[in-house]
């Protein structure tokens, strides 16, 4: 073998073992993220948030805000999405719009739904 060619093969030996071990590295990084996560989580027997607020939160500016500029929100969405990502919606960012609108082609008494004469799709 010549020089050359051993010089290429610890290139490519080099290498593999850097990205091995940078995968073995984030994995690692990412189960501690998703382990932390998952036993300081907030759920109940269902699977869902008990409640989402955030009690020491200076909202001050925000509610200075709401007063001066006012914001309409129309957020598209479909009935399977109602319980599962628009009630989250209204219960997350959506308290910061002055006036709430979701538009979907089913009504939900808990959402602020208009309802389209429209199909899915």
């Amino acid at each position: 073998m010549s020089v050359q060619g051993n010089s290429k093969r610890r290139m490519i030996l080099t290498l593999l073992t850097g990205l091995f071990i940078g995968f073995c590295v984030a994995q690692l990084i990412s189960y501690a993220t998703i382990s932390d996560s998952i036993r300081s989580s907030d759920l109940s027997f269902t699977g869902c948030p008990r409640s989402h607020e955030h009690p020491y939160d200076n909202s001050s500016v925000a509610d200075q805000l709401k007063k001066e500029v006012r914001i309409l929100c129309w957020a598209m969405t479909n009935p399977t999405n109602h319980k599962i990502k628009a009630r989250h919606v209204k219960r997350t960012w959506g308290k910061r719009c002055n006036i709430l609108l979701f538009m979907s082609s089913g009504e939900d008494d808990e959402l602020p739904s208009v309802k389209l004469e429209v199909g899915e799709g």
